[in-house]
């Protein structure tokens, strides 16, 4: 292509660019409507892969910041927990554990409480020793869990293990799913804004009693199509950016 037939072209583009913006212009309500309907679709098709990253970082820093808490049997010496913990640590699907003496277990308890007047009035400490786990990220599955959550149980001086596997479970089984139901969703939306679009321009073409779609007038009602598509790209935008900085 020449220079000369360059600047033709790009001529002629912008002339049916400017005939497509009036024909929005001569059908203000329709066009409005319709993007309208661009944008809150687009919208959806976007926040769906929003909402499912949403979901697997908060699974993520949920998994992080798990923790397994495992009680002592009343009486159990310090030495016997310290030995313990030690073993605990030596484990690959133990990231760090910690120990809290019921001296501790009963500060921290005081340090939350409005009012200690209860706490003086106590014949004795009764709360029990306590080690702390914090499983490794990598264990992302409820098995895996319930392997480390069943050894604690075997332990020496264990009492009662505490773990919210519900809470798991539920996280997991979103997640496993995967997001590619959201990402087939997010493909029908599109595809019925490209209907929606084209179904606008018929319309729009219809309208003028134009002849065939081969008249050349006819790409202008392409370039209004197009315009509707990109104002409704825009809107959709402004709208998810703004969701997620409120949600972020």
């Amino acid at each position: 292509m020449t220079k000369i037939e360059w600047q033709e072209f790009l001529a002629t583009q912008k002339q049916l660019c400017k005939q497509g913006l009036i024909h929005l212009k001569h059908r203000p309500f329709i066009s409005i409507i319709t993007t309208i309907i661009i944008s809150l679709l687009l919208t959806l098709a976007a926040s769906l892969p929003a909402a499912f990253y949403l979901l697997q970082h908060n699974a993520d820093n949920w998994a992080k910041n798990s923790k397994i808490t495992l009680y002592l049997t009343e009486g159990t010496m310090e030495a016997d927990a310290r030995q313990l913990l030690t073993l605990l640590r030596q484990r690959s699907d133990v990231a760090k554990a910690a120990y809290i003496s019921p001296t501790q277990g009963l500060k921290e308890l005081a340090r939350h409480l409005s009012s200690t007047d209860i706490l003086d009035g106590l014949p004795s400490n009764p709360l029990p020793a306590v080690i702390e786990v914090m499983p490794v990220a990598t264990l992302s599955v409820p098995t895996a869990y319930m392997q480390l959550v069943d050894y604690l149980k075997t332990l020496p001086h264990t009492e009662k293990v505490q773990f919210d596997m519900d809470g798991f479970k539920h996280e997991y089984s979103l997640l496993r799913v995967g997001g590619w139901p959201l990402y087939g969703a997010c493909a029908v939306l599109c595809l019925i804004v490209l209907f929606i679009i084209i179904n606008a321009v018929e319309m729009f073409f219809l309208q003028e009693n134009r002849q065939a779609p081969e008249d050349f007038a006819y790409y202008s009602f392409v370039y209004a199509g197009v315009l509707m598509g990109i104002s409704g790209v825009f809107i959709a935008y402004l709208i998810t950016y703004n969701l997620l900085t409120i949600i972020i």
